[in-house]
Formats: C-alpha cells, structure tokens, sequence
C-alpha cells in the first residue's frame, strides 16, 4: 500500500542480538529480502547500561565487552567496525562479517562506503568490500551499484 503511494519502505535491523548466532542473522537476511523494502539497513548490536540487553549480556558468562559501551558500534569506513562485545557463540569477526554481508545482499552499499570521498574511490572500496564478503557474487553487486548509481545519479 504504501509502495503505491509512492513512500518507501525502509528497515532497520539489528544483527547480535541476545539468542542470534551468525547463522541466524544470515536466515534473517533471507526473510528481509522477501519482505519487499526499499532498503533495508543492518547494524551490530550496542549495549547500553541501564537497558534490559545490557543487563542480560552483562550477566551472560558467554559474553565479552570488548570497547566501552560509551563508543557503541562505529564504523568509520577505514578501519574494520568496531563493537563492543562479542559472544562465544557469535564473535567479534562473525559479526563484522554479517554486517556486510547483510548489507551487500541488501544492496545498502551506501552504509558501507564513505560518502565523503570521491566517486571513484567509492567504487573501489565497495570492489574491495565485495571480494572479500561475497565474491561469488561480484557481478551481480556491480550491476546493482551501477542501477543505482543511474537512479540516483543527481545525489552521488
């Protein structure tokens, strides 16, 4: 109904959460996809104090903080995201790994990519973010970046 009008319609998920594996995130990529969003945006869980999830991780013996909750996920397009924790069940790297997965399969390349820099080194960052997460589907991902890019060429 609201395609139809002509609004977009956009998610945002969060990846880490209490109970999810790397596995099940991925499964929820999947589901995301079949919903039909205009875009659908992935980030790690933060914890914050006094919220219920910090609680639960904080007395989860299977979880690990590994930054200051002060500096939440960051993300600064140079260096690899940081979070601040991981769990036995769901590392550091598996998580890394699933935010950009599930934004390459989402095509929300824009998240991934410094919108500061210019267009041409934009293009090879996300190249070098594609082969490294998801080569197998390179092609497809160039053909997705450059509809895009068309799209929306006045913004870019």
């Amino acid at each position: 109904m609201l395609k139809k009008e002509g609004i977009a319609v956009i998610g945002n998920f969060i990846l880490g959460l209490p109970g999810s594996t790397f596995k099940i995130d991925m499964e929820s990529v999947k589901k995301a996809k079949k919903m039909g969003l205009d875009i659908a945006l992935w980030y790690p869980l933060s914890i914050y104090p006094k919220t219920e999830v910090y609680d639960q991780m904080m007395n989860d013996k299977n979880t690990k903080i590994i930054m200051d909750w002060k500096k939440g996920f960051r993300y600064d397009f140079k260096h690899k995201p940081i979070l601040s924790f991981e769990r036995n069940d769901y590392t550091e790297s598996e998580m890394i790994k699933a935010f950009f997965i599930a934004n390459l399969k989402s095509k929300s390349y824009g998240i991934l990519i410094d919108p500061k820099k210019p267009l041409f080194l934009r293009a090879i960052n996300l190249l070098l973010i594609i082969l490294k997460y998801d080569p197998l589907h390179i092609f497809n991902h160039i053909f997705n970046a450059l509809n895009i890019l068309i799209k929306y060429r006045k913004v870019y």
